[in-house]
């Protein structure tokens, strides 16, 4: 692949790059080719069918696995009457994520490009370039670690694709590699904010959807759409296996969070029979890793050695460089000075067990900041107390569950499922589930601690536990919608064609989708 690469960035170079990638497609492919069914590629409106349009700002080609659910929820649109608009980058943005392991110059750009192409082309849409909608200038600011403009807080995205593109939560930025990447990336927040105005105000779009609404590529965009109160729409992989959620980007950035309305008016109703039987299977199916799009805790089936009489503390980290940190930094200055700080109490509190359950995925996706690591660098000597379960561990978190007698969260979905379970939880970041009566949400770090004073004394009580099995009912069942076009494993993913038919209206659940989003309405099943 590097004689490959290095001959393309050649030719790029000598402008016959374009000639080359069409010559070696498997280059550019890599395994990723699907074979869409004819009628797609030549579906066409009429003009009195077209009602407007849609924007899905697809912008990296290389992403196949998001790029694939964009075209596919843009073509859902498209056979509803929404003409879909899809800005590719052409190497004028500055920094992608692809460059997080490939080099940086023309052939990654050109190969990133073609494969967005030739995916557009195959759906029956035209692509356009974002550099056609750069301003021939911008607006001065002074580039700093909070920088808004024009109302859209860009340092903040910029933020978490430098902390994804260095695979780590700290960003130092005396040190001059964060400082380039993160400058890189605020500059090309600020390209975004000016193209997305250009292409909103060409296009007027009823909708605006993207992938990794947590980073520069997604969030600006949903920002920027929200700001003129169009319906600004991030989507995700789902929990659970073939599955996708959507969620509005002004009711928390990630799909997960919803409309507090909708939330409580189902928690009022609570759940009836069926609904109590399909969340039982569905919370089964994550301990044993039937329904889980990954089963990051494959394998692990023991528990701690500890003893039963001593009031234990569960601490659940995150994926430390996730997009999930964006939502906020809730009463801590971030995660790790939470778990450091949560260390702290345990060293002046030792008749209370720490069992601190580093996240799964940091042995999967990797991390430049193991958090075990980071603990033992910045909090030792560690006591007795304090347990530390590496991410390759053999303990399940299911059966940790059982061994402890309060969970505590920054905002990892196992606090949710703790409280579905019957085991108080007390979260300590700002996460979708919290605020709903079913975990111990303290305002301040004052009250985090009285909450550690007073472990034993946490109750989890009937209603408590019936609330939290509603909400994981409305997130689980209700904001998931079946998408059986990609199958996961640890390896990669197998991509399955979709057709005409499966996606045009009177079929499930796009029809839903385009509804619920036109509407401007939760995106739920009925």
């Amino acid at each position: 692949m590097n004689v490959k690469h290095n001959i393309l960035n050649l030719a790029c170079r000598a402008g016959i790059g374009e000639e080359a990638l069409s010559s070696y497609r498997t280059f550019v492919d890599s395994g990723r080719q699907i074979d869409l069914e004819e009628k797609i590629s030549e579906f066409e409106l009429d003009e009195a069918e077209i009602k407007g349009h849609v924007l899905i700002p697809s912008v990296e080609g290389f992403r196949f696995a998001h790029f694939y659910r964009d075209l596919i929820l843009a073509y859902a649109f498209h056979t509803r009457g929404y003409k879909p608009v899809v800005p590719l980058c052409d190497r004028d943005m500055g920094i992608c994520h692809r460059m997080e392991s490939m080099p940086d110059d023309l052939a990654t750009c050109a190969q990133c490009n073609y494969r967005g192409r030739r995916m557009v082309s195959e759906f029956g849409f035209d692509s356009v370039h974002l550099s056609e909608y750069k301003p021939n200038s911008t607006t001065h600011i002074t580039y700093s670690k909070n920088s808004t403009y024009k109302d859209v807080d860009v340092s903040k995205y910029a933020k978490s694709s430098t902390r994804k593109f260095l695979k780590k939560y700290t960003l130092d930025f005396d040190d001059n590699h964060v400082e380039e990447v993160y400058t890189k990336f605020l500059k090309t927040a600020i390209k975004l904010v000016d193209a997305t105005e250009r292409l909103i105000d060409e296009y007027n779009p009823a909708a605006v959807l993207s992938y990794h609404p947590a980073y520069v590529y997604g969030g600006i965009f949903l920002a920027v759409a929200e700001n003129h109160d169009i319906p600004a729409v991030g989507h995700t992989h789902g929990y659970r296996k073939e599955s996708i959620v959507l969620g509005y980007h002004g009711e928390g950035i990630l799909p997960q969070f919803t409309s507090k309305r909708f939330v409580e008016a189902e928690l009022k109703k609570g759940l009836d029979g069926d609904e109590q039987d399909s969340i039982t299977e569905i919370l089964r199916g994550r301990q044993d890793g039937t329904d889980v799009r990954r089963h990051y805790s494959q394998g692990a089936k023991t528990s701690i050695n500890g003893s039963n009489e001593q009031t234990s503390i569960g601490l659940f980290t995150n994926l430390i460089w996730d997009g999930s940190l964006v939502t906020g930094s809730g009463i801590f200055n971030g995660p790790l000075s939470w778990v450091k700080e949560t260390i702290s109490y345990a060293k002046n509190n030792t008749d209370i067990n720490l069992i601190i359950k580093t996240h799964p995925a940091e042995d999967w996706l990797g991390t430049n900041e193991p958090v075990e690591q980071w603990i033992r660098e910045n909090c030792s000597p560690l006591p007795q107390n304090i347990q530390i379960l590496s991410p390759d561990t053999d303990v399940s978190p299911y059966r940790l569950m059982k061994d402890i007698t309060v969970g505590v969260v920054y905002n990892s979905t196992i606090g949710l499922e703790m409280a579905c379970d019957g085991l108080p939880v007390v979260t300590a970041g700002e996460t979708h589930y919290k605020g709903y009566g079913f975990t111990y949400d303290p305002e301040d770090k004052h009250q985090y601690f009285n909450y550690l004073d007073s472990v034993s004394d946490l109750q989890s009580d009937p209603e408590m536990v019936s609330d939290a099995k509603t909400y994981a009912h409305i997130l689980f069942e209700k904001r998931h919608f079946d998408y059986p076009y990609e199958k996961t494993k640890k390896d990669g993913s197998g991509f399955i064609p979709i057709s005409h038919k499966e996606l045009a209206p009177g079929a499930e659940p796009y029809d839903t989708i385009v509804e619920k989003i036109l509407d401007q309405k939760t995106i739920a099943s009925k």
